[in-house]
């Protein structure tokens, strides 16, 4: 299989193609502005991670849990469980937990309606294969 390696602190993580391109769309990518810690950053300079990198760094342990388990590429679970890992925070919105726990603003990020509806945009977004959408779409 092929792969796209995407670079975190300390490791590169391998992305299969239908992963990279899930990772190119417009609404992934907004994940790449959002601080996993809120404004932690504020009072510690180093707290910057944003959500994407967090959800790409749960693809890669996900991964390894899956190594330890025995679970091969070419399983069906493999797919699965590494699309979750990666679409898991698909929903966060800056300040999330704020609006959604703290101050009940907003429904809950991961509420089933609200995940479907993002997934849906997703789907639209993805240009060839949206087998993994659809993989998210089950652990739903």
């Amino acid at each position: 299989m092929d792969y796209k390696r995407f670079r975190i602190p300390n490791r590169d993580v391998k992305l299969t193609q239908q992963e990279a391109e899930i990772t190119r769309t417009r609404t992934f990518q907004r994940l790449f502005y959002l601080k996993q810690l809120g404004l932690a950053y504020m009072v510690y300079p180093c707290a910057t991670h944003t959500r994407a990198g967090h959800s790409i760094e749960c693809l890669d342990e996900a991964n390894k849990l899956l190594d330890s388990i025995g679970i091969q590429e070419n399983d069906n679970e493999w797919a699965n469980v590494r699309a979750a890992a990666l679409l898991h925070d698909i929903g966060h919105i800056p300040f999330s937990h704020t609006l959604e726990d703290e101050n009940q603003v907003l429904a809950k990020h991961d509420k089933k309606e609200r995940i479907e509806n993002v997934l849906a945009v997703l789907k639209k977004e993805v240009s060839s294969d949206v087998e993994l959408v659809e993989k998210a779409r089950e652990g739903a």
